[in-house]
């Protein structure tokens, strides 16, 4: 994790907004994160929050550091990575955008009745 122009090894728990943090494949995403900077062949499962299993391309689902307008909604955002989900492919750089029960994971398991 980058924190204050520093690498450090932090523990997903101790992730605040505006940290950066590197995913590869094998890995799960620590926070829900904005991808700064990634690998052509980004694929990531988003089953843990309630996506398909694919986008029909192949397995899990293709992410990209391009911008996208405000007005998208984060679900449709190909920019954004979810705290919980597995890195299929690939490798990224992202800015931390929420942690813990404020991330996906964290409303869907509100919902679900889980916490």
């Amino acid at each position: 994790t980058l924190r204050e122009g520093r690498q450090k090894e932090i523990l997903a728990e101790e992730l605040v907004p505006g940290d950066i943090v590197t995913v590869q494949a094998g890995q799960r995403v620590p926070a829900d994160a904005r991808i700064l900077e990634c690998s052509t062949d980004l694929r990531v499962e988003m089953e843990t929050i309630g996506f398909s299993k694919s986008d029909g391309e192949g397995p899990g689902h293709a992410r990209d550091a391009t911008e996208v307008d405000e007005t998208v909604g984060v679900w449709e955002c190909k920019n954004i990575v979810f705290m919980g989900c597995r890195v299929m492919s690939g490798n990224a750089k992202a800015v931390v955008i929420k942690t813990g029960a404020n991330t996906a994971l964290g409303v869907v398991a509100r919902e679900m009745g889980w916490v």
